[in-house]
């Protein structure tokens, strides 16, 4: 494993397990097998070790939700809950984020870009929630969906507060089931109630203006939307024999699959994508999906 790694997987543990503030350069030194002159050579101080922690942290974060929404097997509902489970497993019980987000006064958080990357940390949360609730539910609740995420993150970060962060995957499980019913009961008020509703964010808010890569769910959301138009152009298109309706149809399944499994990055899907931009009206949408693939 790469050294510098090994350093920051160590460095994680030992945050979870002393402190922050309590471990030295010397006790990580020490549990990562080398002397403090070695560990040096690797990062100049603890701090930008929790700052390379927390983007390791994020990346690997972004891949499992990634894996999530590339899942065709899953219902949306489902998949919210599964996507709050990944919230809960990586974002609190990871002692050492949960420590910066619940005490922003502790002298590491006057770090410029620790704050920064704990921002992008709470606004991708914010992010992904309010995106899986308009996945969900539509986009009838697209301007209240930002207050709903508000709300649910808030139950999730209070109740962490108050029993214990280190929680099971089934306690995990229990806790996303109950945060998805309760952001159904807002949606429920929200059509009962309709425009007295006032909103805590007034679109556009800052957080959505906020300069970001595409967020998996949009990705999602956009590549099925381009499936789809190209599915109905395929089965409108009177130009087509029945046979090569099939055959175009099969292929855009098949496209679906793959992106499921590696999006853009096996051969299968290149020559899918060839085939199909050979047809003047999915052309457009093969555009899209790559740019989507791309981002």
């Amino acid at each position: 494993m790469d050294k510098r790694k090994i350093i920051i997987e160590t460095a994680v543990r030992l945050f979870a397990e002393k402190g922050y503030a309590s471990l030295t350069v010397d006790d990580i030194a020490k549990a990562s097998g080398m002397t403090k002159p070695s560990f040096y050579k690797y990062f100049p101080g603890k701090e930008d070790l929790l700052l390379e922690a927390m983007t390791m942290f994020i990346e690997e974060l972004e891949d499992k939700v990634n894996h999530l929404y590339r899942r065709t097997d899953i219902s949306k509902r489902d998949r919210m809950i599964e996507l709050i489970v990944i919230f809960l497993e990586n974002i609190f019980n990871h002692r050492t984020y949960t420590l910066l987000f619940v005490v922003p006064i502790l002298p590491v958080f006057q770090n410029k870009k620790i704050q920064r990357a704990t921002a992008a940390i709470e606004r991708k949360l914010f992010i992904w929630i309010t995106e899986s609730i308009v996945d969900l539910y539509g986009e009838q609740v697209e301007e209240s969906a930002l207050d709903f995420a508000f709300i649910a993150c808030s139950i999730l970060l209070s109740y962490t507060m108050m029993i214990d962060p280190r929680l099971s995957h089934d306690h995990c499980y229990k806790l996303a089931v109950y945060v998805e019913h309760m952001v159904g009961v807002l949606v429920e008020g929200l059509q009962k109630n309709g425009p007295n509703v006032p909103l805590l964010f007034d679109p556009p808010s800052w957080l959505m203006e906020c300069p970001e890569d595409i967020s998996p769910i949009s990705k999602s959301r956009q590549l099925l939307r381009s499936f789809r138009n190209m599915e109905l152009a395929v089965q409108h298109d009177s130009s087509l024999t029945e046979r090569e309706k099939e055959d175009y149809l099969e292929a855009i399944l098949k496209m679906k699959t793959e992106t499921s499994d590696a999006p853009g990055k096996s051969i299968v899907f290149k020559a899918l994508l060839c085939y199909l931009e050979q047809l003047d009206l999915l052309r457009e949408e093969c555009a899209q999906i790559k740019a989507i693939i791309e981002s």
